[in-house]
This record gives C-alpha cells, structure tokens and sequence, in this order.
C-alpha cells in the first residue's frame, strides 16, 4: 500500500501559519456563508440559478483546496485550481448579469458530447460498440437541434466556447477585468507548461543552475491564496444580488476580513492598481556595469536616474545587468534605498544554458561590406521568441517582489514590449528612453 503524504507541520509552523496568521483567523467565516447560500439554500429558484448555483460551489470547492495547499507549502498547485476559482467566479457573475446566457452554457453540453463521441467513434471503436443506441441517437438529435445556436457568421464552423464572448471579455462584462489581467495569465502558464511557466518555479540561482521551487516552498502561496480568496468572495456576492437576500455574515464584514488579511502584503496580486513601474529604457553600454563592453561614460545618464529617484521616488529597482554588474543603478540603490531593494532580473549568459535560453538574442551582420563607405553597417536579427523568453522570467520575478513604486533599467528593445506586459497586469506603468546615438557612435564625425 502507498503511504499516505506527509503533513508538513515544519513548514506549517515556520511559514504556512506565521505568513497567513489573519487569514487563518477569519477564513472560515466566508467557507461558513457561502454553505449557507448554497449547499443549505434549499431548491434553485429558476434554470439561472440552478447553473449559478454550482458555479459558486465549486469556487469555495477550489478555495477550500488552495486552503489546504498553501498549508502544505504547494503555491505552484495551489495556482493551478485558482485559475479554475478566476473561472468559475467570473461566469457565475456574467450568468447573473446576462441570465438568458445560461441557455447557450447548458446546451453547449451537447456540442461537447457530440464531440466525444466522435472521438470514441475513431479512437475507441470497441467501447463505442457497447454504448447504448438509444442514449447515442438521444444525444445526436440534441446536437442537431443546439447546433445552429452556436454557428459563426460564416456558417463554416461552431465557435470556440460555449459563449460569443471569450473569458476576458467576460471578465470585463462582469466587473472581474483587473482580476482576471493581474492573476489568470500567469496561472495558466503553469497549466500550460510555457517556459513562462517554468520561469515561476524558479526559487534561486546558483552559479549556473535554477532551484525549482520544492514542496514545501513559500513560493506561489500567496498569490494563489489570495485569488482564490477574492473569488469565493465574489461567487457569493454574486449569490447575494442573485437571491436579494444578504449573507451571513453580511458582505460588509466579509470585505472588512479580506482587506484585513491582504493589506500588509504589499504588491497584492489581486489588485495591482496603485503599483507604480517605471520603465527607463536605455543603452546598456550607459548602464556602468564594471564587466560591461564598450562603456561609455554619460553624466546624463546619471542625471536621469537622480530625476528618476527624485520624482518617482523608488523603493526597489530591477535592472537587466545579466550579470555583468555592480552598475550605477545597483550603487544607487543601495546608497539610497538600502541593502536588498536591487534586483539584476537578467540571468547571466553562462546562467542562461540551464534555462533553456540561449546566449544571445540577436545576430549582427554586415549589410554590405564591399559598399561604398558601407563597411561598417551592420543590421540585426533579433530572435522574438528568445526575447519573450527572458521577460517572462523578468516578470515572474518582478511579480514575486513587495514594492509600491519600482524603476526597471533595461535595454530600448524592451521598453514597449514590457510597458504593454505590466500594464495588462494591472499595474501603472511609465516610460522612459533614453538613447544618445552622438555619444554612443564610435566612428569618427567631421
């Protein structure tokens, strides 16, 4: 017989409990309320809620899970079944706000069983064979009769989705965008095992080697803590407008404990708004970095970013060094900020190999070298997907650090591509370039 895992009580006392001492305090009131709306509700009043109804369920199902994930040190899990939480909240909601909706989710059941069947028709003949005719020729004339709901304007094919909207126009719809731009992409990178995905588990980095983060680990805890927390609280408000009857304890006091819980912990994830980066975006032959190649020395390099600590007034700065520094910034961090508030988020080239990147992201080639005075131009391909790679990383990274207003240094490549990827995360984003080609030119001009 295999034994059954190990309660981890020496995370449990060090982390799971001390990290989350307040949510442990109040939890329960909301796991309590939610019962009381739903498993002990009585009958459904009409097909709407009869859909809402375990929609909202299976959110305090999944909240319950992450619960006792985030107690055994499983953040990377736990982010999974909240993403699930992030879905289920958001259709309760839009199936309220929109009720003839929940017609096209329950017939898209039958889109779905047509579905299997075609694949146990080619992929599983045998089993096939044994099913019940009459259950088979029920199920096609339910697919003929719901499939005209969901043709495209073409009358080519069927939509995606039970839904004309897709889930982040849902989330719009029912007042769930921030939630869904700050927490559902990130955790469904780690369902899809993207090397984003894979960027999250990084803990550490050791010489030329990643730490994954090993239950039991703090990493993720939070973060899947809090989404699902958020959610099951917005599944039994939408219960509450549903039914007009108030929860109990009332939403007021439910508020009141999720702000109670969450508002120490800095950067929340759920609510990014008010979290300030600015991006300064630059040359990194201005960045000092004491191995850096071809340094040029710029005073107004260095002014900017005294402008950049006067005005935005920073309490930690990332900067795309790759290892190369102490630099300017890294100086002035720790002279201003002190130790702890700098962070090369740019893993070394020899760091690179072991995650998956390469060593360069780009390839310099002469445009023609036997031209007229053209001996010396050179253009670049730039490798797209080694790029998104490395910001993935850069953003895992910056996700995972408490501030309230960060400067991130990095190359002029990244400025735009960067600003766009925190801004749908939720976060108020600034940008600065900054690129003096007089200066930086290392021909000679008459």
């Amino acid at each position: 017989m295999i034994p059954p895992p190990l309660v981890q009580a020496e995370f449990w006392r060090k982390d799971g409990l001390p990290k989350f001492q307040r949510f442990w305090e109040v939890g329960n009131q909301l796991f309590d309320a939610l019962n009381k709306l739903t498993l002990n509700a009585g009958v459904p009043s009409d097909k709407n809620e009869s859909v809402i109804r375990p929609l909202a369920i299976l959110t305090g199902i999944g909240f319950a899970d992450v619960s006792m994930l985030v107690a055994h040190g499983h953040g990377m899990g736990a982010q999974k079944i909240a993403r699930t939480c992030v879905e289920y909240a958001i259709n309760a909601e839009y199936m309220r706000l929109n009720p003839a909706e929940h017609q096209d989710f329950l017939a898209w059941s039958w889109i779905e069983q047509h579905r299997k069947l075609n694949f146990m028709r080619k992929s599983m003949p045998t089993e096939f064979a044994v099913l019940d005719p009459s259950i088979v020729t029920d199920s096609e004339k339910h697919y003929v009769n719901v499939k005209k709901r969901f043709l495209l304007p073409s009358k080519k094919g069927l939509r995606q989705s039970w839904c004309r909207l897709n889930l982040r126009e849902r989330a719009m719809n029912a007042d769930f965008e921030q939630m869904y731009s700050a927490a559902y992409g990130s955790a469904s990178e780690l369902s899809h095992g993207s090397f984003s995905g894979i960027a999250q588990h990084v803990e550490s980095m050791t010489g030329g080697n990643w730490q994954p983060a090993i239950p039991p680990s703090i990493t993720g805890c939070s973060l899947a803590l809090q989404i699902a927390h958020y959610c099951a609280f917005r599944a039994l408000q939408t219960l509450v407008l549903l039914k007009g009857v108030e929860s109990t304890p009332p939403r007021s006091t439910l508020k009141d404990e999720y702000d109670y819980v969450w508002q120490d912990h800095g950067n929340l994830a759920a609510t990014p708004r008010g979290v300030r980066v600015t991006i300064f975006g630059t040359s990194h032959r201005l960045q000092g970095a004491v191995d850096g190649r071809m340094n040029v020395d710029d005073p107004s390099y260095s002014d900017l970013l005294t402008m950049l600590f006067t005005e935005e007034k920073p309490d930690f700065v990332f900067e795309e060094a790759a290892g190369l520094g102490p630099t300017i910034a890294s100086r002035k961090a720790e002279g201003e900020l002190g130790q702890g508030k700098y962070l090369d988020i740019d893993p070394s080239r020899e760091e690179r190999e072991s995650l998956g990147l390469n060593t360069e992201s780009g390839e310099n080639f002469n445009v023609n070298p036997m031209g007229d005075g053209q001996g010396r131009d050179t253009a670049s391909w730039q490798e797209i997907d080694q790029h998104r790679k490395r910001e993935a990383l850069w953003v895992s990274k910056i996700k995972s650090t408490t501030f309230t207003s960060a400067l991130l240094i990095c190359g002029m490549n990244h400025l735009l591509s960067l600003a766009y990827t925190l801004e749908d995360l939720g976060y108020e984003v600034k940008g600065l370039a900054y690129m003096p080609e007089h200066k930086l030119c290392v021909l000679r001009h008459a």
